[in-house]
């Protein structure tokens, strides 16, 4: 006898879709309180600004009116603004063209067997952790054209004869800024390279080793091929942040003299809260965040198409 066949029913989709959530109900559950708190402190915000660049609003009293593309039409005549579009990518430019370098030699030092390896470490990260506002005073107790540090050990040692008014000299005050930036961006580029380095099996450097290549040779073949992926994560997070950079200029010079260090970010804050045209200086923002999108993707794309 042949055995008895039950008959295959068919099962409700909406059961089937009730059951698919009840199993991932408490997965949604654990994930509202953030999702919840990411709507709440970078959606809405982003969102809100956005409007607000379409408006022409008093930020002391709120009131505002629609203007559509008014603000944007308004910022290709305005002059400060490409100064300020060139000067940010100037600051963020020379600062990754320097700091990257830096960083990468510093890297390879720590990576090596050397005595006190952890305090190398451990002060390293002094910069990065200090608070930038801090850092901010204290380097402009650091630069005083009166009674600065710098200028006192550069008369000592000879190098200069006079005091220098670095941060109030219109050819000085940007590569000064950019100094700054180098010294508290420097830590964290070093750090998360050397944590790449640290990635790398020792038995492709011995092997390169024994088949004759040289230290150039090594770095090149070897440990920046294997670097790639963190070296490319790290540009984009570094020039996002020198190019957003906003606490160190404010400090130091609040874009002066003249527009010499007025970067985007500096304009955009005056423009708002300064000049009380919120809406534009919510535009600048939006300008802001579509050009770091719009570079962040291409050079993400460009990195990704050559690794094919």
């Amino acid at each position: 006898m042949l055995p008895f066949r039950r008959r295959m029913i068919p099962s409700n989709p909406l059961k089937q879709a009730w059951s698919r959530s009840q199993r991932h109900l408490p997965v949604v559950l654990l994930l509202a309180p953030a999702t919840l708190i990411f709507l709440a402190i970078v959606l809405y915000p982003l969102l809100y600004g956005l409007y607000l660049s379409l408006t022409d609003t008093d930020p002391t009293t709120l009131q505002s009116r629609f203007v559509g593309l008014g603000n944007f039409a308004k910022m290709l005549r305005d002059r400060v603004f490409w100064i300020s579009l060139r000067q940010t990518f100037t600051y963020a430019t020379v600062t990754l063209l320097i700091e990257m370098p830096l960083a990468l030699a510093i890297a390879l030092l720590l990576n090596e067997n050397i005595r006190g390896r952890w305090l190398y470490r451990g002060l390293l990260m002094l910069p990065w952790v200090m608070p930038s506002i801090a850092a901010s005073v204290i380097w402009g107790w650091l630069l005083s054209a009166d009674y600065g540090l710098l200028n006192y050990l550069l008369t000592r040692v000879g190098l200069i004869d006079t005091y220098v008014a670095w941060l109030s000299r219109a050819d000085l005050a940007l590569p000064s800024l950019i100094a700054v930036g180098i010294w508290k961006g420097l830590p964290f580029t070093s750090v998360v390279l050397l944590a790449g380095l640290q990635t790398i099996p020792s038995e492709l450097r011995e092997a390169a080793e024994v088949d004759g290549a040289n230290a150039l040779q090594r770095l090149w073949h070897i440990i920046l091929q294997h670097l790639r992926p963190v070296l490319v994560i790290t540009l984009v997070l570094r020039f996002a942040w020198a190019f957003n950079t906003f606490d160190l200029v404010y400090v130091l010079t609040n874009g002066g003299p003249g527009y010499s260090t007025y970067l985007l970010s500096i304009y955009m804050y005056l423009t708002a809260f300064s000049f009380r045209e919120l809406g534009y200086g919510s535009a600048l923002a939006a300008v802001m965040l579509l050009i770091l999108v719009v570079l962040a993707v291409v050079f993400i794309r460009t990195v990704s198409r050559k690794d094919d």
